[in-house]
């Protein structure tokens, strides 16, 4: 097995004390591709992650981005630690040649990161908790995945650094991409979550075999 290493979505009990809510679905779909996933805490120290060696970076869904990555002005619900931790793993990942891999909201990071801005969309156009269909732009062949974010990277939005590689068929959303010089991979749907489609299910798995064998 080879190693990654994620974060999870910060939070706060009653008494103050932060929280961090981690979907297993993740370790269990990365496990498929030979990787052994380990959650770090929201505070964690860069040089010691450097002593694990991972093999990949995983940014994963959940929550909001930082306010000022949007295109206007949002109403968001904080997690700054988290923020903080994710945006020193892009850079490093990227200093050390680290495949780095965003699902979600971890995509939208990204591209926030990488100068790139995000959308916050309205419901009525794209309804959260309804799969709808992308469009591969090389190929041209559609498939149905699932939808669970509320805010979209238009293609005006894009991050110079990150090619497209998939759209919303209908709205032009971008729904995946790739890094132009840096290894990355940005899927706007959730590949590891057992409601995914079978058309879904392809595309996924094709993109990700493609994406670490790259790495190797």
């Amino acid at each position: 097995m080879k190693c990654a290493i994620t974060t999870a979505r910060q939070s706060f009990d009653k008494h103050g004390q932060m929280i961090l809510q981690f979907e297993e679905a993740y370790t269990e779909y990365l496990t498929k591709f030979g990787y052994q996933l380990y959650v770090l805490p929201a505070k964690s120290d860069l040089a010691a992650i450097s002593m694990i060696q991972p093999h990949l970076v995983l940014l994963p869904g959940g929550g909001d981005i930082p306010a000022h990555y949007y295109d206007s002005t949002v109403e968001v619900a904080s997690q700054t630690d988290r923020d903080v931790m994710e945006m020193h793993l892009i850079e490093y990942a990227i200093s050390n040649k680290i495949p780095l891999l965003g699902i979600c909201r971890g995509m939208q990071m990204i591209n926030g990161f990488l100068a790139g801005k995000i959308t916050r969309d309205t419901f009525d156009k794209h309804p959260v908790g309804v799969n709808h269909v992308i469009r591969d732009i090389q190929s041209g062949r559609e498939y149905e995945v699932n939808s669970y974010h509320r805010d979209i990277i238009q293609p005006c939005s894009l991050a110079k650094a990150l090619t497209a590689i998939a759209v919303d068929s209908k709205n032009r959303h971008i729904e995946a991409f790739i890094g132009v010089e840096h290894h990355m991979l940005g899927l706007q749907w959730h590949p590891e979550r057992s409601v995914e489609i079978d058309t879904g299910k392809d595309i996924s798995r094709e993109l990700l075999t493609n994406f670490f064998a790259k790495g190797e």
